[in-house]
């Protein structure tokens, strides 16, 4: 017989969170297992990369037009190239170590409420935020070095707050060190963390809230462990920014115009609208990897570019016209929830001062957040603004940005609950709403292109 003390225990508030996090964390391993792996942004690039890497070098423009990427995210993939495994097996293998980085993020990221001490409806409005976002779905299911990103931030954001308000040990320091220097070596977009985090030290050791004998250590093993790779960068090619294209400022369009992405959801058809592909391929699969599936008459799988150009010249099998009535009405249900998700960063900005000198931990992860998105906005529109053209804004990616959408969520959470603070009613709404929009978004949360378990072969 099953006492009403655990039936109590089992469907108490704290409860509900937890199995919402288990249940994204089950449908992250299933999207990484049911992905194709030959369906992939820039895949011939990233899997020359592995395969120079795994010849113990790192790769030159002429091996991979990812060379300018750090090496870190791309050392499972060499280390089965270089095991001497076909290039099907060493994908599925790089793909499936995705499934420890959906591990460590939200598992850091449960920690990371916990910390901010979130209650249970804030908790449950940061998982439905991060929830809602295809992208979110997409970036952890291809093979991308930005999952790897998204875990270590939430690492190192974790330990740069054990950092806080007491005496830290070099041990502790060296730590936190490591990791952020390993965020910098798993992509370019890391360099902004940096900026960010080393703004918040600056912040936190002028308000005698971190020792400068800890924030120093942890700068030197930062730059210990990612000078080499910059400087290299800096040796080949004259700038630790280097790109695979010339810089060609171009006339974008910086207006942003939610309904119209959702009347032209797909591929070429919003041009140099960098805001409006965003949010399209935030919500939805712009670029068409995901939901927009094709396949040529022998039955492969065609994606991307030569996808879209399929559809126009009518030589594909596609799904674009029967999936498009649902992807724009996606993009026009995600927009209140997308409003309240970024009113969290002025809310944040107004209490910044007052969350930096306060003498608790949630305050100094309030500061550590906003200014990582903060640093991650402002370097991101620099590089969109600096390599599209109007032939070309292919450089306009959610999955480049996916490493700040945890920590809106958590800003969207700190916010929420704040307001239940003032009035429960109107936080009961602002997570009805977020409900209501996972609900209609659910079916943008798993690959239109699957592959069977551990297949090595191309569908």
């Amino acid at each position: 017989m099953i006492r009403p003390s655990r039936v109590r225990h089992i469907f108490r508030p704290e409860a509900i969170p937890a199995a919402t996090l288990a249940l994204m964390l089950g449908l992250l391993v299933f999207n990484i297992l049911r992905h194709e792996p030959f369906i992939d942004y820039d895949l011939v690039a990233h899997t020359r990369y592995a395969q120079t890497l795994g010849t113990g070098r790192l790769p030159t423009p002429a091996d991979s037009r990812e060379f300018f990427s750090p090496p870190l995210a791309y050392l499972p993939a060499a280390l089965l190239s270089r095991m001497g495994c076909l290039e099907p097996a060493t994908l599925r293998g790089w793909q499936s170590v995705q499934i420890v980085y959906a591990f460590v993020l939200m598992l850091g990221l449960r920690r990371l409420m916990q910390k901010c001490h979130l209650r249970p409806l804030a908790q449950m409005a940061t998982l439905l935020g991060l929830g809602a976002a295809a992208a979110f779905w997409r970036s952890f299911a291809l093979i991308r070095p930005e999952a790897l990103l998204c875990a270590l931030i939430v690492v190192g954001i974790l330990l740069s707050l054990q950092l806080v308000d007491r005496k830290a040990t070099i041990a502790q320091a060296i730590l936190t060190g490591a990791i952020w220097g390993l965020v910098a070596l798993t992509r370019q977009w890391g360099v902004l963390a940096l900026i960010s985090v080393a703004t918040w030290a600056l912040l936190m050791v002028a308000l005698r809230r971190i020792e400068w004998k800890t924030a120093l250590v942890t700068a030197a093993t930062v730059v210990t462990i990612a000078a080499p790779f910059y400087l290299t960068l800096i040796a080949r090619y004259g700038s630790v920014t280097a790109f695979n294209r010339e810089a060609k400022p171009t006339e974008l369009s910086w207006s942003f115009h939610p309904l119209r992405a959702a009347r032209m959801p797909f591929r070429e058809e919003l041009a140099t609208r960098p805001l409006d592909i965003l949010y399209a391929d935030t919500f939805g699969d712009y670029w068409m990897y995901w939901l927009v599936e094709g396949q040529r008459k022998n039955g492969l799988y065609v994606d991307g570019l030569q996808l879209s150009q399929g559809i126009q010249a009518g030589q594909y099998a596609h799904n674009a016209v029967a999936i498009r009535p649902y992807v724009s009405l996606v993009l026009k249900a995600s927009l209140p929830l997308t409003i309240l998700m970024l009113s969290a960063i002025p809310f944040a900005i107004a209490r910044g001062r007052r969350s930096a000198a306060s003498g608790n931990v949630a305050g100094a992860a309030s500061l550590l957040v906003l200014l990582m998105i903060l640093g991650t906005v402002i370097g991101y529109a620099w590089f969109v603004t600096r390599y599209s053209t109007t032939a070309d804004t292919d450089t306009t990616k959610a999955t480049y940005l996916i490493q700040m959408w945890p920590l809106l969520a958590i800003l969207f959470g700190m916010m929420v609950d704040w307001i239940a603070g003032k009035s429960r009613a109107v936080a009961w709404v602002i997570v009805g709403i977020a409900v209501a929009t996972v609900a209609i978004n659910s079916g943008t949360f798993v690959s239109r292109y699957p592959a069977p378990i551990f297949s090595t072969t191309w569908h």
